[in-house]
């Protein structure tokens, strides 16, 4: 079953972006930024890899911002993490965005054919 709200734009090649820290614990915090690879895209969420391992859990409340797609900038919180070798691959939760990701999020999906008319 599948229980995506949304359809996944799934790149060959992953992209490229920079993300930070952006608050830990309820404290805004301006961390060094990190370089990533987005591996899929769609409105609710990224999956992005790293060699770094970051803590998710409700007891450590991090936000990490990315700034990718031409500047767009994403808010979002760490809903998975799962280790292979010695990458981690992150399930990102979307909480907040400008309107362009979505438009750009369905430009992807439309050029993909994901799309029902």
């Amino acid at each position: 079953m599948n229980r995506r709200l949304y359809p996944r734009t799934y790149f060959e090649n992953p992209l490229t972006a920079d993300m930070n820290i952006y608050e830990l614990n309820g404290e805004r915090i301006d961390s060094n930024k990190i370089a990533v690879l987005i591996h899929d895209v769609s409105q609710g969420g990224i999956c992005f890899s790293s060699n770094l391992s970051f803590p998710i859990g409700d007891d450590i409340p991090i936000v990490l911002k990315a700034r990718l797609f031409s500047g767009i900038t994403i808010f979002g919180k760490i809903a998975w993490k799962k280790q292979q070798n010695n990458c981690y691959y992150y399930g990102f939760e979307i909480t907040s965005c400008a309107l362009e990701y979505y438009h750009y999020c369905y430009r992807l999906q439309n050029q993909q054919g994901l799309l029902i008319s």
